[in-house]
């Protein structure tokens, strides 16, 4: 009588285990989820500049240096405009005003 009440024993000893380490899989089934979703949306914001570096010729493991060269293309080609509208609205107005 007393082996069995100490393998019932045992046995609610092993389900309550089980239960808990049930649980701890569960969090971090859950928890690794929502790691892969945060890592799809870093990717998805990143594709573009790792095609544009690949376009490039830079490996798509160095996305600071893909991001430098687009950001300083963008400033050599957005800049320039924006210097001629400001002259072309200067001009305008001083053909206005005369």
């Amino acid at each position: 009588m007393t082996i069995a009440d100490q393998k019932r024993h045992e046995r609610a000893n092993i389900a309550a285990e089980r239960s808990r380490e049930s649980e701890s899989l569960a969090n971090l089934q859950i928890e690794r989820a929502r790691i892969q979703a945060l890592r799809r949306r870093a990717e998805a914001e990143v594709g573009p500049i790792r095609y544009l570096a690949e376009l490039m010729g830079i490996p798509a493991t160095d996305i600071e240096r893909a991001v430098r060269l687009l950001t300083l293309a963008l400033v050599a080609v957005l800049d320039p405009m924006a210097v001629t509208l400001l002259l072309a609205a200067g001009l305008h107005r001083l053909a206005r005003s005369s």
